[in-house]
Order: structure tokens, then C-alpha cells, then sequence
């Protein structure tokens, strides 16, 4: 049986969460912790749970090093042990790039407490990078930090859905650690076997084994217009156009 959600939302631990979300149709919108990585599920939870308190103030910035491969400068936040790797241009000044990042993040605060405040069911996602080694978090150390999660947004419940890996298990293997009163962790082996890709990256064939057991609630009116955006999609001549319009809508 499927677990149905309002919303659903990824809180780290990089962007493969976020984006494994939206390969299976569980994540529609941007939220302020899609694609960016540091601090780990505690840590992103207080951050949270403070409705994002100094996320991103420029006293709290310190430049750490330019990605040459998406053209951005990282900017790590002293504050909240966050990295910023996506968002500002490589070699421009963080006066000519602040504001419009910040508004951009102030946006994707509103839009995710807002929507938070607005559900009765949510699902906040953790899920620590392949590559990360075997969870520092006992049973209650969860069950812990989700309490904390659902007291500072009752009455809305907000269950957490937590991924750690364990690499000594068949890759695709899952078992369940824990599953209790909204709270659920899953440890499975779902390092990617592409040689080519960073240690980091998962499989996503194995996530979808993981995310298939929920599905995001949505609308007659959504799903007609989702329909009619991937047809708009399919009818764009030109590859990279048509690339530039599936990840704006967040299409397949």
C-alpha cells in the first residue's frame, strides 16, 4: 500500500535526494534545501525547525572554491555549515550576485513553510550520499530528531523518511531499521555501479525501488496540466530548448 502525502520534500543530504524525488513524481517545486550539501540530518532539521533563521545572510558567506564544470563560485555559510555550490556566478563579485540568489532562496522558503502550514500529511526526506558510511544515529537519536520535526509543525503531521547506506549488504538490499509512528528508516546499498560517475552518485533504479511505496497527492486540474506541459514538451524541435523546458516544469 502506497503512503500518500500533501507534500513531499527532500532535506539533504545533497541533490540526489532532491532529484530522485522528481524522477518518481513525489517533488514538483523547488524547496531550500534541494541542492545544497553540508551539515547533516540534525543539523538540517534545527534548521528547519528555526524557519530558516540566518540561511543565507551575506556576514554569514566565506568563498571556498569555483566549479568550474557548472560555471559557479561555492560559498560556504559559517552559520548553518551549509555550501551554496549552485547559485552564484564563478567570478563575479557576491555583491553583483547576492540579492537575486537571496530572493531566490526567500521564495523557496515561503513556498515549502507555506506549503507545510497548508497540508495534513507531509513527508520531509533524508538521504545520505552512497558513499557516506555506516549512520552515526542510533534508533532513538531518529526518533528524536523527528519528534522535534513534528512538534514545531503541529498540527500538520510531518513524517521523515531517513536513507543511510550500508555497503557490506547486495547492492540493491534493503531492510527496514526502523518504522514507528511516522518515522522510517531504510538502510540498502545504493552506491551506482557506472564507474564513471563520482563515488557519491546513486543508483537511481534502486531509489525507485525505495520511493514506489509513496505518491504525492495531487489534483484532477495538476495532472491535466502536467499532461499537457510533457505534450508541449515532446512538440519543442530544438533538444536543448526542449531540455531547458522539461527542467523548468520538472518534466521526464
Amino acid at each position: 500500500m502506497k503512503h500518500k502525502y500533501d507534500l513531499i520534500f527532500s532535506i539533504g543530504q545533497a541533490c540526489a535526494c532532491s532529484s530522485n524525488l522528481r524522477k518518481n513524481d513525489l517533488q514538483f517545486a523547488s524547496y531550500p534545501m534541494d541542492w545544497l550539501f553540508g551539515n547533516d540530518l540534525a543539523g538540517r532539521v534545527q534548521i528547519l525547525v528555526s524557519r530558516f533563521d540566518r540561511f543565507i545572510d551575506v556576514s554569514d558567506l566565506e568563498y571556498t572554491y569555483s566549479e568550474r564544470s557548472i560555471l559557479c563560485d561555492a560559498y560556504h555559510n559559517k552559520y548553518n555549515d551549509l555550501t551554496f555550490n549552485h547559485d552564484f556566478a564563478a567570478a563575479t563579485p557576491l555583491t553583483e550576485t547576492y540579492l537575486g540568489v537571496r530572493q531566490k532562496y526567500e521564495r523557496r522558503i515561503g513556498r515549502l513553510l507555506n506549503g507545510i502550514e497548508n497540508s495534513e500529511r507531509v513527508l520531509a526526506v533524508y538521504m545520505e550520499t552512497p558513499d557516506s558510511g555506516k549512520s552515526k544515529y542510533s534508533e532513538s537519536d531518529i526518533v528524536k530528531i523527528h519528534d522535534k520535526l513534528q512538534r514545531a509543525f503541529a498540527p500538520t503531521q510531518i513524517d521523515l523518511l531517513y536513507i543511510s547506506p550500508d555497503t557490506k549488504i547486495p547492492h540493491g538490499a534493503r531492510r527496514v531499521v526502523l518504522d514507528n509512528s511516522g518515522v522510517k528508516w531504510i538502510v540498502s546499498e545504493y552506491q551506482t555501479k557506472d564507474k564513471s560517475k563520482p563515488s557519491y552518485t546513486p543508483d537511481a533504479h534502486v531509489l525507485a525501488k525505495i520511493f514506489r511505496d509513496y505518491s504525492l497527492n495531487t489534483t484532477f486540474g495538476f495532472k491535466l496540466r502536467r499532461a499537457i506541459l510533457k505534450i508541449v514538451a515532446n512538440l519543442i524541435p530544438c533538444r536543448k530548448h526542449r531540455r531547458a523546458f522539461r527542467k523548468k516544469y520538472h518534466l521526464k
